[in-house]
């Protein structure tokens, strides 16, 4: 009998699994997270990824809670590209176009809900029986899933995902037409079958983080308004904001988030402070709800890390957080000035904004176009990045005793273009963290620019 992937929100599975003994009862064998796969084991992705590989039909239930999760139109998107039957069973709500995707209201379906459900039984195992939807009720015309950007074909033998599909990904993250909602649908398949970029997940223990340089001022001060001015050193700024695999690295090593080293000079009672559940735990999801404190902590472990690995270009070099002024004149590409990273206009479909109503962060990366010209992604949008300095006397980067406020910048996922400009500072207390917090690293030659570097360490 065929072999059936589940595609649910937590809060159908009350129907799911009536839905699944019923099946069982005749004889369709299938695969359901909650019992086929164990959540938040290191292998649970692979494992969702090899059970739609391996099914001939994909059950969606549709619901207004399957509308709002990221990973049941993931498993669908996945569901699609392997060849899968996809069959839409409606188990709740009131009008069908409110509990699907837009552009999708006019889709066929099983209506399953409430006392509907006998019926919807008996039509989705006469599918089922007749090879998959060859000519039964209301399922007859059941065409493949649209998509609401550009979609990606299955190939010859689409059970294999080998690099040239990454490729395929990444050309079309490179077309500027691709959707905010494309963009996102990408990043969560690159996290469900393996993100090769570099600079986005762990090699050896290790974050490999993938560096651009900023050429500095060449010995001239410049004005960045309230703060003053500043002479900048050649640095250096990871292209990508920290990922959720990268900072679980962190939190897992050995010599990691447990170790009272790296949170030296903190309050005592963050050290460490608690850590907070990620807002999204895709591999390659920026990590979010992190604190300053949390986030030079990370810094301080990582300069150890590569400076054990000979992976540093010289010992006086050292991992931080940027500081304010060199992430502004990384952003504004130095003396040109940018409001945003590709010029003085917001343009539309350039980053994750309120204005993409994605309403949660994409994979990192995910707007090429909309990258600083050092090569930097994400500069605005996605989440905001704490940086090193102090709110009020910018140019104290020490870590003091005192909750003393810091800075973000770059804007977020839910805010307006307006907020994502490169001179806008955000305020918070080192200790506070949000679900559009996050932060990229920074590392430069130790020098008297930087006289507090040694302190911000330990």
């Amino acid at each position: 009998m065929a072999h059936i992937f589940f595609s649910y929100a937590r809060k159908d599975n009350r129907l799911v699994d009536r839905l699944r003994d019923d099946l069982t009862a005749h004889g369709f064998d299938h695969w359901v997270d909650a019992t086929d796969a164990t959540v938040g084991t290191p292998s649970y992705q692979e494992s969702v990824r090899q059970a739609i590989q391996g099914s001939r039909a994909v059950v969606w239930v549709v619901s207004p809670s399957s509308l709002a999760s990221p990973s049941v139109r993931t498993e669908i998107s996945i569901g699609e590209e392997h060849g899968c039957k996809i069959i839409p069973v409606w188990a709740e709500g009131e009008v069908w176009e409110n509990c699907v995707p837009f552009g999708m209201g006019k889709r066929l379906y099983v209506d399953m809900r409430g006392a509907r459900y006998d019926k919807g039984l008996r039509e989705l195992i006469n599918a089922l029986n007749r090879q998959f939807l060859e000519g039964v009720g209301n399922l007859e015309a059941v065409a493949p899933l649209p998509q609401l950007a550009q979609p990606l074909r299955p190939s010859q033998d689409a059970r294999d995902f080998p690099a040239p599909d990454h490729e395929r990904l990444y050309r079309e993250l490179a077309q500027p037409e691709t959707t905010h909602e494309r963009r996102r649908e990408i990043g969560d398949l690159l996290a469900l079958r393996g993100d090769t970029r570099v600079g986005v997940g762990v090699k050896d223990g290790i974050p490999e983080i993938a560096w651009v340089e900023v050429p500095g001022t060449n010995g001239a001060k410049v004005s960045f308004g309230k703060m003053g001015e500043f002479e900048l050193q050649n640095f250096y700024l990871s292209t990508y904001l920290v990922t959720h695999a990268q900072f679980q690295a962190f939190v897992e090593a050995d010599d990691g988030y447990h170790n009272l080293t790296w949170w030296k000079g903190f309050p005592d009672d963050f050290q460490p402070q608690r850590l907070r559940e990620a807002q999204s735990t895709f591999a390659n999801a920026p990590r979010d709800r992190l604190s300053w404190y949390q986030c030079v902590a990370f810094t301080r472990w990582l300069d150890a890390r590569l400076r054990r690995a000979q992976r540093l270009p010289h010992d006086n070099f050292q991992v931080r957080l940027p500081t304010e002024w060199e992430w502004q004149w990384a952003t504004q590409n130095g003396a040109e000035k940018r409001n945003y990273p590709w010029g003085d206009k917001w343009l539309e479909g350039r980053a994750n904004s309120a204005e993409a109503r994605l309403s949660r962060t994409t994979a990192v990366g995910m707007y090429p176009h909309g990258g600083a010209v050092c090569g930097a992604l994400d500069m605005s949008g996605n989440l905001r990045e704490w940086c090193l300095n102090d709110y009020k006397d910018y140019t104290d980067q020490t870590v003091h005793y005192e909750l003393r406020k810091k800075v973000l910048r770059g804007g977020a996922f839910n805010l307006p273009a307006f907020d994502l400009r490169s001179t806008l500072r955000f305020v918070r207390y080192p200790a506070d963290y949000g679900y559009s917090f996050g932060f990229r690293c920074a590392y430069s030659q130790n020098s008297s620019e930087h006289p507090a570097l040694t302190a911000q360490m330990f």
